[in-house]
């Protein structure tokens, strides 16, 4: 397990920023609802 093979850091980059983008696209997607949840409760 200790070696580092090139061909499994390229997958975990990969999963890396998939993971990454679906994160980006999620917050993308809920952020008007987040603005909306976060002005009701500092009312």
């Amino acid at each position: 397990m200790g070696e580092k093979r090139g061909s499994g850091n390229v997958i975990w980059k990969l999963l890396g920023g998939a993971a990454l983008a679906l994160v980006v696209a999620g917050l993308i997607v809920t952020y008007p609802d987040i603005k909306r949840y976060v002005k009701i409760s500092t009312m």
